[in-house]
């Protein structure tokens, strides 16, 4: 291949990576007993999103999936603080490192939004809806309330809402109506980056169905990025294509959904596909040993070796590199190492 085709690949390669995390570090400085203390909620974690995908990040709560979203996004208020790392945003022919831009506003909402978790709640109860609509539109647009206004109807028609809730106070409407709103503000822009916090956890199942279906039917009309945080493992077989799995802090596999679930690498990751219920199983499924680590003085070497089936002495000594075991197949554990 000349290099003139290398140097076009490449370049097509770094472009369809609309968002790339570099070796995010970061956590919560708290004070334990009068004592300062630092938890290490995210830790040399790596991976980017393509255009045009749905991009799921699972573990169990408290692996750091939230604190990670909110360092993505930029919503770095104390007591979080990033120790090291970059978040690069492609987005009009312009890299956006996101931790150095210093009015993040410029870039939240136009080109990478946020949908909190329990977002239903984020509503300010003062105001109306439209006031949410209006206040977005105007900060983005140079717009007057009016014109803010019928661009604000005209979307929540077209998302499927009644101009009717515009005039509603947050209070007035149902959880599944508030977590509708919020989902529409964030994608009112056209955001190329949309970032989902638990978007279903304190709804019923039948709204969770509305909401996800939003959510997909948006992200297919827009073809931007949709990255979904949630423990719930159902939803990322139905919803993702690729999946980042983390265990305390750290991302310990990564891949295409079906093949994760298929073909489970790490030992975490195979614990949480094997608790799954299975319809016409009547196995006793068996929960993971042990309980996750305390991240404000987390275990040397692998985090997960004291709950690991598969435990090596190197796993109690040294952390494991991340391995390619197949194109675009990730894994971090010393039972794919060759020694």
């Amino acid at each position: 291949m000349a290099k003139r085709e290398i140097v076009d690949r490449e370049t097509s390669i770094m472009l369809d990576r609309v968002l790339e995390a570099i070796d995010l570090t970061g956590g919560y400085s708290i004070t334990v007993n009068d004592t300062p203390a630092y938890v290490d909620a995210v830790s040399n974690v790596s991976f980017y999103a393509r255009n045009n995908e749905v991009l799921g990040i699972a573990g169990e709560s408290g692996c750091g999936k939230s604190t990670l979203l909110k360092i993505l996004y930029g919503f770095t208020r104390a007591p979080l603080v990033v120790k090291k790392g970059k978040v690069v945003l492609r987005a009009n022919e312009q890299s956006i490192d996101i931790l150095a831009v210093k009015d993040r506003t410029s870039v939240w909402w136009k080109y990478i939004s946020y949908i909190p978790q329990n977002s239903m709640n984020v509503l300010n109860p003062l105001q109306r809806i439209r006031d949410h609509f209006i206040e977005t539109i105007s900060t983005h647009m140079n717009v007057d309330r009016d014109e803010a206004y019928n661009i604000a109807r005209d979307y929540v028609e077209n998302v499927g809402l009644s101009k009717e809730v515009l005039n509603a106070y947050p209070h007035q409407l149902s959880g599944g109506m508030r977590q509708r709103i919020v989902i529409a503000l964030a994608l009112m822009l056209r955001p190329r980056v949309v970032l989902a916090d638990e978007p279903t956890t304190a709804v019923d199942v039948v709204v969770q169905r509305g909401v996800l279906q939003m959510l997909l039917d948006k992200q297919r009309e827009l073809k931007n990025t949709l990255i979904v945080v949630t423990h719930d493992m159902g939803v990322q077989a139905m919803v993702t294509n690729r999946i980042l799995i983390m265990y305390a802090g750290k991302g310990v596999e990564l891949g295409a959904t079906n093949d994760t679930f298929e073909n489970p690498l790490h030992p975490y990751t195979k614990a949480l596909i094997e608790s799954l219920p299975r319809i016409g199983d009547k196995t006793l499924r068996k929960g993971l040993a042990g309980h996750p680590p305390d991240l404000i003085n987390p275990p040397p070497g692998c985090r997960f070796h004291p709950r690991c089936p598969y435990a090596m002495d190197v796993c109690r000594r040294e952390e494991p590199p991340i391995i390619e075991i197949d194109k675009e197949k990730f894994v971090s554990c010393w039972l794919y190492v060759k020694r």
